[in-house]
């Protein structure tokens, strides 16, 4: 009870049960008793030293350190001392710190407990990290962090917690029984605990039955969502192949337009040529029969006039006439030869206009082919739109409510365009344990393989989150990345796919108005704006997923203190990135200048304000990557 009530946050009433456990105890001799000492001490040391209370927290340690030395149990003495340095640390004791938890390092050692020993290089990383010594403090987070890579998988230990809870539950459900055996005269209220441990055991069986159902219903999901993966990566298979067949039927189609075009352009030039030709030809037949013509007029009148006067010379006009009509025959019978070729060519002519005709429907039959095809491959294509703008709509699903945000942040606003349909940009909200936890991530790529990164990215947020219950943002972005290497088997390939992130958690400060944003970057920076001046947390510069040296692969938390009405900003490089007609960037210096403008004004103002300004500085030129920012005053 005095747990619980810790957790709650009543602390008065936690110490009220903590005291009283602790007198029970002293109460008991039995061999636990001791064990059972040192737990209560500790406990109140914590809730001791979580109110600001350093001194008795110190006092309540001491005594459990005491009763702890006795029992010679090394395991819990280290843990004692965890709790000491911890309480030093907090209260500003750097160097008492440092001597308590390099007790705890020696006795973890010799233990062998590796848990205790990973804590404890976490408290001298923070204490060296506080004291500025961040070359010590990186070495302990190393070793902390090579402690932690050594850990068996989480699974066993959850499921070994879960039957610690069962055994716990059936200790608990023994002592039930042993309470209403001993007290058989109380048959009513017997009778009454039994009907309530039938109905306790059928609830159970409903809350199994339905917890059945629900991971069922979760592998349905998991299943469709993978067959609407498999769509989408096939029809864009599908897509780019098509084109690429279109445009090699286009290009055909071109060669061939061409080749009858000159084909057609030679034809008509041979008919030209054939026609001048024929006319020519014609021309001369008249000229000489209209000769042959005036010859023979000339020769009768000259016969008419003097054929009488002059006989003595009509053997001579005789074989004068002779050789004129032998001459005659053989103009004439070279026209007829004339002619024959002429109706030859004509022939041919008439022969090379049917073949032309026929490469014309030959032309017009592969143009319709070509249009029908045109068609088919719009068809497929819009298709193959219509599966990503309903993949489009699946992620949109993924990505917090505009009423779930607005519940947690009653100022913010939201720039989110993607470059394509579906987007590499995704951001991720979530509330555990009255902490909150935002994210803006930029995944490998956008379109369609963007957002196969950005639903493996949401999906390993929750179990991390919600699931495992984890909110410290350096530890989130280290499973992070080793789920991603180990899911695209990055080990083993040559993807090298990751994510740049910007991983904000929020929690309320000890002074009313105050907010504690712990932030951890890949690659990206966090802006905020306190009292009027622009402050930036620098992310680590490593990103999550891809091939780089493991060694290096260390994320680190940053925390700044924010007040009511100041403002943040998380964001892709998708804004930095947008291009002017004259192919700038937009640029970090730029985007600085504009949030500062713009920080006094209403959250939906400076939305508008950040719109307008990239628009006019981008004007017609294409959108680059996708653009995500998110804006968010405390």
């Amino acid at each position: 009870m005095g747990f619980l009530y810790k957790q709650t946050g009543n602390n008065a009433k936690s110490m009220e049960y903590y005291q009283k456990a602790l007198a029970l105890s002293q109460r008991t001799n039995g061999q636990d008793k001791a064990h059972y000492q040192t737990k209560i001490l500790i406990n109140q040391g914590v809730a001791y030293s979580q109110v600001g209370n350093f001194e008795q927290a110190s006092t309540q340690f001491d005594k459990a350190l005491d009763l702890s030395l006795k029992q010679k149990n090394q395991a819990q003495t280290a843990n004692i001392y965890n709790y000491m340095a911890a309480n030093h640390y907090i209260n500003g004791k750097n160097k008492k710190a440092l001597g308590e938890v390099k007790k705890a390092v020696q006795l973890a050692q010799t233990s062998g407990n590796k848990q205790t020993l990973a804590t404890s290089y976490e408290i001298m990383a923070k204490v060296y990290e506080q004291e500025e010594k961040f070359k010590e403090s990186q070495k302990y987070y190393q070793l902390q962090q090579q402690l932690k890579n050594q850990f068996k998988d989480e699974a066993r230990a959850q499921q070994e917690d879960i039957l610690q809870k069962e055994i716990n539950a059936e200790k608990m459900e023994n002592n039930l029984r042993q309470l209403l055996a001993d007290k058989d005269r109380q048959a009513a209220a017997l009778k009454q605990a039994k009907l309530e441990k039938e109905k306790r055991d059928k609830e159970l069986a409903l809350l199994r039955k339905n917890r059945a159902l629900e991971q069922a219903e979760l592998k349905n999901q998991q299943l469709e969502k993978q067959r609407v993966e498999q769509l989408l990566a096939l029809a864009e298979q599908k897509a780019i192949a098509e084109r690429r067949k279109q445009e090699t039927e286009k290009q055909k189609l071109l060669t061939i337009t061409e080749r009858v075009k000159k084909e057609k352009a030679e034809a008509d030039r041979k008919k030209a040529e054939a026609d001048t030709e024929k006319e020519q030809k014609a021309r001369q037949v008249v000229e000489a029969q209209k000769a042959l013509q005036d010859q023979e007029l000339k020769q009768e009148k000259q016969l008419r006039y003097y054929g009488l006067g002059i006989i003595g010379l009509g053997i001579v006009v005789l074989a004068l006439t002779m050789i004129g009509f032998v001459n005659i025959r053989r103009t004439a019978r070279k026209l007829r030869t004339k002619n024959v070729q002429i109706e030859e060519q004509k022939t041919e002519i008439l022969t090379q206009n049917e073949e032309l005709q026929q490469q014309q429907e030959e032309l017009a039959a592969q143009r319709d082919f070509a249009a029908q095809k045109s068609i088919a491959l719009d068809k497929q294509n819009q298709q193959v739109k219509k599966s990503i703008v309903y993949a489009s709509n699946i992620q949109n699903a993924l990505l917090p409510t505009s009423a779930t945000l607005a519940q947690h942040f009653p100022e913010y606003f939201i720039i989110f365009h993607p470059k394509d349909i579906v987007s590499g940009d995704f951001y991720w909200f979530s509330e555990i344990d009255q902490q909150k936890v935002l994210a803006v991530v930029d995944c490998t790529g956008h379109g369609v393989p963007g957002a196969f990164m950005s639903m493996i990215g949401n999906t390993v947020f929750n179990e991390i989150v919600n699931e495992k219950r984890i909110t410290d943002p350096a530890e989130m972005l280290q499973r992070l990345h080793l789920k991603v290497r180990k899911g695209l088997k990055q080990h083993d390939s040559k993807n090298t796919d990751g994510m740049d992130v910007c991983l904000c958690r929020f929690a309320d400060g000890e002074q009313p108005g105050q907010t504690i944003v712990t932030y951890t970057g890949a690659k990206r920076n966090l802006y905020y704006v306190h009292q009027g001046e622009l402050g930036m947390l620098k992310g680590d510069r490593v990103s999550i997923g891809g091939h780089q040296h493991e060694k290096e692969r260390v994320f680190t938390n940053k925390q700044v203190t924010l007040h009511s009405g100041d403002t943040l900003y998380l964001s892709s490089d998708g804004f930095v990135d947008s291009p002017s007609p004259q192919r700038k960037s937009f640029g970090t210096g730029r985007f600085e200048e504009t949030i500062l403008a713009c920080a006094q004004k209403s959250m939906k103002d400076q939305r508008a304000y950040l719109e307008e300004t990239r628009k006019e500085f981008q004007k017609n030129a294409e959108q680059r990557d996708d653009i995500l920012v998110i804006g968010v005053r405390v």
